[in-house]
């Protein structure tokens, strides 16, 4: 295996916390990731809206 001889970053959230509750992320399809947080952590009065987006965009 080669050695990496410069900085990498990556980042990958495990969960979205907010005020609406939490949507675990980590592991799950991109397709799981935007129903997660369409349902547990969007407010309420944009989750139609998402849910629009989300299947304009294959994620639904």
């Amino acid at each position: 295996m080669p050695l990496v001889d410069e900085p990498v970053t990556s980042f990958q959230a495990t969960a979205i916390v907010t005020e609406q509750g939490t949507a675990p992320l980590f592991g799950h399809s991109e397709r799981d990731q935007a129903r997660a947080l369409i349902e547990q952590a969007a407010h309420p009065r944009v989750r139609e809206e998402l849910w629009e987006e989300a299947a304009e965009l294959g994620l639904a």
